[in-house]
């Protein structure tokens, strides 16, 4: 990929097309969320879901929607959410499915409790309403 301009996001795709998967939408950062790459999206939304709480005025109302993606193909995840020990490489067939997708799951309920205690620390978690949806994904291979 080639640098782009300095008005337009920072990479050209083979396209020509801009390339940007991730923008940070507030701040001094606002763009493209440059440095990120290698991070596990659970953790990423769930890091700034976290931040965002901690730094609201418990005071007024907050509107807050996390939309975590790990319950989606394709099916990885760090290999610290992995039950057991498990390494990728040592699973095969359906177990292999099952326990990487069980590390993604993991990773979402780790992701809602921080969120939920963040809730909870600023006092908020009282005037609060959760929901959880997982998405119609079809036919499930796991």
């Amino acid at each position: 990929m080639t640098q782009a301009p300095a008005d337009r996001p920072p990479y050209i795709g083979p396209d020509g097309q801009p390339y940007v998967d991730l923008w940070q939408t507030e701040g001094s950062r606002a763009g493209p969320a440059l440095g990120q790459n290698g991070s596990y999206s659970c953790e990423l939304y769930g890091r700034k879901a976290v931040q965002h709480i901690e730094g609201h005025n418990a005071s007024t109302p907050l509107f807050f929607y996390v939309a975590f993606h790990d319950t989606h193909s394709p099916l990885q995840c760090p290999e610290r959410y992995l039950p057991g020990g498990y390494k990728p490489s040592s699973l095969s067939g359906p177990d292999h499915a099952r326990t990487i997708y069980e590390g993604m799951l993991t990773c979402v309920s780790i992701a809602t409790g921080n969120i939920t205690n963040a809730l909870k620390s600023k006092g908020m978690w009282e005037n609060s309403v959760l929901f959880c949806k997982a998405a119609q994904i079809g036919r499930a291979h796991v």
